[in-house]
């Protein structure tokens, strides 16, 4: 038997098809918009993971780069625009602000460093000063400077633990500084007073000059490489360095011990050659085969003359004379105390 809506549903769609085609487009349009709703929902929570949310206002079009606030989602997410324009009228403003106060402590610094620079000068010239070192030293002794000298150190230090400062932790830092056997040892201590008065100047709600962590940070990396270096300095490289100017014909040779008597150096090797020609080749000489073993000097003096030569290698300083300053100068007098001086003989070498 067949179904009789089998004919009727024809009938039904012949004179009623308006009303069906209607509800269709309707269901179609509603497909439409749920679909559209989640699309847009997953592409603006994806946006935000990524931290990149592009919104198109009445005035045109804004980008935030960083990760979105809870706040410009909360925004987003609402549909409330005028929130998202103050989010980022406010973010202008404060970058604006953080410009001009970074703009205005690096005037400020400018400014301060240029006044003490021109009060010290004056200072120096009515002490009768002229020292090019000196006043370098005394130009950064109240914010250091990157790549200090030993006479660098030695005035800022000096500055910070003066008789009149009376900051809490300045009894701690004359003990720690006044106490140094050695450099390296010195450094260190001047490395904690830096941390000290760091926190000391950021805690007061002062003005901390970028020059000093500058100073500081390049003191980290000095301690760092000279802890690197001490590991290679030992007996048996001065031992070798000796043995290069024995090689070249040097006379005299002796490797002096300093460590527990200055701050200077740990070791001096002091070698004479018969004249000025053979002074600056031991110098030439020593140089070369020095970098060889990973030893390269900081400064030379002296080479011109070719008199007095000095290669500053950090905690070991070699002097190389011509025998009249020699003898007129007499280095190991002033450090010998018996035990502490090699004297490179044949006997030496052979060993």
């Amino acid at each position: 038997m067949r179904n009789p809506l089998i004919k009727r549903i024809p009938k039904e769609l012949a004179s009623d098809w308006h009303k069906y085609l209607v509800i269709i487009l309707f269901m179609v349009i509603m497909i439409g918009v749920i679909s559209g709703m989640y699309v847009g929902h997953d592409s603006m929570l994806a946006s935000v993971a990524e931290g990149r949310v592009e919104l198109k206002l009445e005035d045109g079009s804004f980008e935030l780069s960083d990760k979105a606030s809870p706040e410009l989602i909360e925004a987003i997410s609402t549909g409330e625009m005028a929130d998202v324009r103050q989010y980022f009228i406010d973010e202008g403003m404060k970058e604006a602000r953080e410009e001009v106060d970074k703009a205005a402590e690096e005037e400020l610094n400018t400014q301060v460093a240029s006044a003490i620079e021109e009060q010290v000068r004056a200072q120096c010239e009515e002490y009768g000063v002229t020292d090019e070192e000196v006043l370098e030293a005394i130009r950064y002794h109240t914010t250091g400077a990157v790549d200090m000298t030993l006479l660098d150190e030695i005035i800022w230090a000096a500055d910070i633990i003066e008789p009149s400062r009376d900051h809490p932790a300045v009894e701690k830092q004359r003990s720690l500084l006044l106490s140094a056997r050695d450099r390296l040892s010195f450094e260190k201590g001047l490395l904690l007073v830096f941390n000290d008065n760091i926190w000391y100047i950021q805690n007061s709600g002062w003005v901390l000059n970028p020059a000093t962590l500058r100073a500081r940070d390049a003191l980290v990396r000095k301690i760092t490489a000279k802890e690197t270096f001490m590991e290679t300095l030992n007996k048996e490289t001065i031992l070798q360095l000796c043995k290069i100017l024995y090689d070249k014909k040097a006379l005299d040779i002796r490797a002096i011990e300093v460590t527990d008597k200055t701050i200077i150096a740990d070791w001096f090797i002091v070698a004479s050659g018969r004249g000025v020609p053979q002074v600056k080749a031991l110098s030439d000489e020593l140089e070369e085969k020095a970098a060889e073993l990973g030893l390269f000097p900081r400064r030379k003096e002296g080479y011109q003359e070719g008199r007095w030569i000095v290669l500053d290698f950090g905690d070991l300083l070699v002097h190389l004379f011509h025998p009249e300053e020699r003898s007129y100068y007499n280095l190991e007098r002033l450090w010998d105390d018996g035990q502490n001086m090699i004297t490179y003989t044949e006997e030496e070498e052979a060993k």
